[in-house]
């Protein structure tokens, strides 16, 4: 499948499928290891520059977002937009999202079409990870409240800490809370992730 792909300086690229087969990430001794994400973001920008709109999961870290302000492109979530965002993603481009063997032929198709190595294709692109957390406790409207004023949350439930940003989502049956936390390495969004979760939990003690 990749024969004949990366000859453009000798680079050699590794691509890791996760288990399931959903995720893949690459590693070459010029980017050291790529995380899913950053390749999903920079595809995604690939899909902009065609003019083809492109849906991702709400949670997805918001350099997908700067690859479609960059490239005036389309991009959806999941969870806004439901109907827009359903109908673009069962679309065949945007396989990529969800499909690790055909983000990895994509990439390595688009490298070999444009004469670029993956740095090359990856400079533009932001690193940011992402980290996610439940918490079941009932979300009355008071509940809610209380957690925001705690936590120093905006009305949206976004809190910021240097280059970590969260978001606190109540769950649609209000029994419980999705904590997503975003920063430029998997551990800060982790820990800040972590940290938020403790003190909601905290908070109903």
């Amino acid at each position: 499948l990749f024969h004949g792909r990366n000859d453009i300086d000798g680079e050699r690229i590794i691509f890791n499928l996760s288990a399931d087969g959903t995720k893949v990430s690459a590693y070459s001794e010029k980017t050291s290891y790529v995380m899913w994400e950053k390749l999903v973001a920079m595809y995604a920008g690939v899909c902009f520059e065609k003019g083809l709109a492109v849906a991702l999961p709400e949670n997805f870290p918001s350099n997908a977002d700067a690859a479609a302000e960059v490239h005036c492109g389309r991009l959806y979530r999941y969870e806004n937009n439901a109907d827009i965002a359903k109908d673009v993603a069962v679309s065949t481009h945007n396989m990529f999202v969800y499909d690790g063997l055909y983000l990895a032929s994509a990439v390595t198709s688009y490298l070999s079409g444009q004469g670029i190595t993956l740095q090359k294709a990856l400079c533009d692109v932001p690193d940011a990870y992402t980290s996610s957390r439940f918490v079941g406790i009932t979300m009355s409207r008071e509940n809610k409240e209380k957690i925001f004023s705690e936590l120093g949350c905006s009305a949206e439930g976004e809190i910021t800490r240097g280059k970590t940003h969260a978001v606190i989502r109540p769950l649609r049956d209000k029994k419980g809370i999705t904590v997503f936390a975003e920063s430029v390495s998997c551990e800060q969004a982790a820990a800040f992730c972590e940290d938020i979760t403790s003190r909601i939990k905290g908070i109903f003690r």
